[in-house]
């Protein structure tokens, strides 16, 4: 008889859940603690986000010099995305290919908050150029020429009551697209936002702010797949705006070259 989703996601919980004890057992430094939750969360969303969404770790970077700090978790379009570096875990990867980026920690305290609350909120204002701009992206109850980009706070150990006040708090000062979009405990606690549909990152109408202790790493992961389904860029990026950058080169030269002339250059 087949394993029920419900039992699998159980067993990933429990799996995070070891590795933690495993992580706390074994090293005593909180970077090498760290660096083994981020490989247990990294490896969870390889095995279970469709092939098309790329994870790993590294820093977001847009055509106008902005470098983000190291995050945790950066989710792309792995299939037309073009890193300007990647090693296999680490890559430098361009904010128009970007969906989703996270954070992970052992123990959520308010100061860990706070700095991932920040980290996350520069990525989302990072400016995206696409080729017309001429479709529109629903999410965040409103349109947008250009997809916002999501994110998430993963810890291991917290307090419900403490973690639901910090992203209250965070809605009442801030734009709701700047906001963190869920927040998981695994096997405590997950908060994100509700739809008519159930936990939901950015499409459909946001109405509240929902929290749940029953089964948290499944609501999280059910969340991210209805986002994956209907995560898509519906227009080109402009990518050369990066290499135009770095060669001195204005973006406006670019768009005044004789058609015959760029033709002949590169066809010759």
């Amino acid at each position: 008889m087949p394993t029920s989703i419900e039992e699998i996601a159980r067993i990933h919980e429990q799996a995070l859940a070891a590795e933690l004890n495993l992580a706390r057992a074994t090293f005593d430094h909180a970077g090498q603690k760290g660096s083994s939750l981020e490989q247990a969360v990294r490896a969870i969303l390889k095995k279970f986000l469709p092939e098309k969404v790329g994870v790993t770790e590294g820093v977001v970077i847009d055509a106008d010099g902005f470098i983000s700090s190291q995050l945790d978790i950066i989710l792309y379009d792995r299939i037309h995305a073009q890193l300007f570096y990647g090693n296999g875990s680490t890559s430098v990867v361009p904010a128009e290919y970007v969906w989703a980026v996270g954070e992970v920690k052992a123990t959520l305290t308010s100061t860990g908050y706070a700095k991932a609350f920040e980290a996350q909120r520069r990525v989302k204002a990072a400016k995206r150029y696409l080729s017309n701009q001429n479709f529109t992206y629903f999410g965040y109850g409103k349109t947008w020429h250009v997809p916002p980009i999501a994110s998430f706070l993963i810890g291991f150990e917290g307090s419900q009551n403490n973690v639901h006040e910090w992203a209250c708090d965070s809605h009442k000062h801030f734009p709701i697209n700047d906001c963190f979009d869920a927040i998981l405990v695994p096997d405590a606690f997950f908060i994100g936002r509700a739809s008519e549909n159930g936990p939901d990152m950015l499409q459909g109408r946001m109405t509240s702010l929902d929290t749940t202790s029953a089964h948290s790493l499944y609501r999280f992961l059910g969340m991210l797949a209805k986002a994956a389904a209907e995560w898509h860029m519906r227009e080109v990026p402009e990518i050369y705006r990066y290499f135009m950058s770095v060669g001195g080169i204005p973006n406006s030269k670019i768009t005044k070259l004789d058609p015959d002339r760029v033709s002949h250059r590169y066809l010759s």
